[in-house]
């Protein structure tokens, strides 16, 4: 087993309100990707839809989606809250239209749980108003008034944000994962690398982001495991 894991790149439309690690380091990772053998996992906010449309993200970065329709062995895309608009078209359909690629919400893949992680967020699930209209009004103040706005957010919103509100998302995804019946799931969402330990040897895992500047990644090979930063 040789895999690559990278959540939440939101690929946008190269206008101020873009927040994605870029296209040419992206192609860089895609082609070393490729070359060395590796399956690519893609794990949910694949694009930036709630703040772009499907159009132009597809035309912006027709490079991008060439090269991951062009990769061998198949990327698995997993998708994710801002992959879909509010009339319930997302990614995948695009995907498939496009370059028959096929997508899913969650999959289990070498015995492994890959999900997005936003079914566990109150806000974010499918359906949800509130944190697509927080994206929607983000957006705005990027494009006209404050750039750097979604760094500060992501920097103190554990600060502002209720309590109540807050989700454990490595243990509902570790509980989720034990009702599925296996012992490693790996999610995004949050943007936060993450690795833990749950019911003794369940490993719970987050690669991390590909957007303001990060780059994360994991990789597999057989038994091993490591975090990684792609470097520009």
């Amino acid at each position: 087993m040789k895999l690559r894991v990278i959540a939440d790149p939101h690929i946008g439309d190269k206008s101020d309100t873009d927040d994605f690690i870029g296209e040419e380091v992206f192609l860089e990772f895609l082609n070393d990707t490729d070359r060395n053998g590796f399956q690519l996992v893609i794990l949910g906010d694949i694009c930036e839809r709630w703040q772009s449309l499907f159009y132009w993200i597809f035309k912006k970065y027709k490079r991008v989606w060439d090269k991951l329709a062009s990769m061998y062995p198949t990327p698995l895309f997993i998708l994710g809250n801002h992959d879909s608009d509010r009339k319930g078209k997302h990614t995948g359909h695009i995907l498939k239209k496009k370059y028959g690629l096929d997508s899913s919400y969650e999959l289990i893949y070498h015995g492994i749980l890959f999900i997005h992680g936003h079914q566990f967020d109150r806000y974010n699930r499918q359906g949800a108003v509130i944190g697509w209209l927080t994206a929607k009004v983000g957006g705005f103040i990027e494009s006209h008034i404050y750039p750097d706005i979604d760094k500060d957010f992501i920097k103190f919103r554990r600060y502002i944000q209720p309590k109540k509100s807050i989700v454990n998302y490595p243990r509902e995804v570790a509980m989720y994962a034990k009702r599925k019946g296996v012992k490693t799931a790996v999610f995004g969402h949050t943007h936060e690398k993450c690795a833990k330990k749950y019911f003794g040897n369940m490993d719970v895992l987050n690669p991390g982001c590909l957007v303001n500047g990060h780059f994360d990644y994991l990789e597999f090979q057989n038994e091993k495991r490591e975090q990684k930063e792609w470097k520009k």
